[in-house]
């Protein structure tokens, strides 16, 4: 159930209405959740970070094109440099 809550949300962020959504947590109910877009180094797909700050649950999407909401504004610096580090070491072990 939360999964497809959770989808629902990633699904809204990327490419739905920012100003009339609700980001309360599917996990816990209790907090809104955070989010950023992010660049994947060297390549030309996207990232986006589903956070709660109150629970601590955390997801990745990986994004094959760049989503309509894209905006430089909406990609914070903690997951574009987790992004980051995760492309470093994917190209090290390649």
């Amino acid at each position: 159930m939360e999964e497809k809550l959770l989808q629902k949300v990633a699904i809204t962020i990327t490419d739905g209405d920012l100003a009339n959504a609700d980001f309360l947590c599917p996990i816990c109910g209790k907090s809104k959740i955070i989010f950023s877009f992010t660049k994947i180094p060297s390549s030309q797909r996207f990232g986006l970070f589903i956070e709660c700050r109150n629970c601590g649950y955390r997801q990745h999407y990986g994004l094959l094109s760049k989503p309509k909401n894209f905006r430089e504004d909406l990609v914070i610096e903690e997951y574009q440099e987790l992004e980051n580090q995760v492309a470093k070491l994917i190209k090290k072990d390649g």
